[in-house]
């Protein structure tokens, strides 16, 4: 049922309506505040070949800047105390691990432990998937580890899948999706960190703002509604 004019005139519809749309875009501005990068921090990615070379999973030479690959533990140059209690029990020979006796890492499948100096991936398995108290290591060669985790562009986020387009992307917040093996039709690729700028703490500044905002719109969106006609 229309309105009548002479109850709600056209020029109180345009005001209610300009009133409500920008009380819309108040309140929502948590969805596009972010893409506005107001504290001028910045995370450069660029697209990389994956390869297996020498026993090792390699990304573009020195792309990563800590190593680390996601899915496989203890990857990284600076290895957690569990991972370096793990490394030395494997050196030892030792590929069953007491869980309740050594501090190991059980949440990740694959795990990177080289062997006097030589790359060696291992699959992690436990006794039981509800108590667990042994965490069983197998050797795997590296190309199962990349064919195992390699996700489909589709499984990505949308930055992923930006990045993946135009080789690159610079966004204000960490990608999740960095250091994640995909399956691409050129072959296997990783989203890895090149550049990382920082002039503020982004999280406070914008957490600020978007409050405002949003005290605004709720303001707004009450004034609007005062504005409604009584009788309909």
């Amino acid at each position: 049922m229309s309105l009548r004019s002479s109850v709600w005139p056209p020029t109180q519809r345009q005001r209610v309506g300009v009133g409500l749309l920008i009380a819309f875009l108040l309140l929502s501005n948590p969805l596009y505040l972010p893409l506005l990068n107001l504290d001028l921090s910045s995370h450069t990615y660029s697209v990389e070949p994956v390869t297996v070379e020498n026993d090792a999973i390699e990304v573009a030479g020195d792309s990563l800047w800590d190593q680390s690959v996601d899915g496989v533990a203890c990857s990284g140059l600076r290895p957690t105390a569990a991972c370096v209690s793990e490394r030395e029990r494997i050196q030892q020979g030792d590929l069953e691990l007491n869980i309740t006796e050594t501090p190991v890492q059980i949440e990740t499948r694959y795990a990177y432990h080289p062997i006097d100096g030589r790359p060696a991936y291992y699959r992690r398995t436990v006794d039981d998937s509800i108590l667990p108290k042994t965490l069983l290591l197998e050797p795997v060669a590296p190309e199962t580890v990349v064919e195992s985790l390699a996700v489909s562009p589709d499984q990505i986020s949308f930055r992923g899948r930006l990045a993946l387009t135009f080789g690159w992307i610079q966004t204000d917040r960490p990608l999740r999706d960095a250091n994640r093996l995909i399956d691409t039709d050129d072959g296997y690729m990783m989203v890895v960190e090149t550049r990382r700028r920082s002039l503020s703490s982004g999280d406070t500044v914008e957490a600020l703002i978007s409050a405002v905002l949003v005290a605004l719109g709720l303001l707004l969106f009450g004034k609007t509604y005062r504005q409604l006609p009584v009788k309909w």
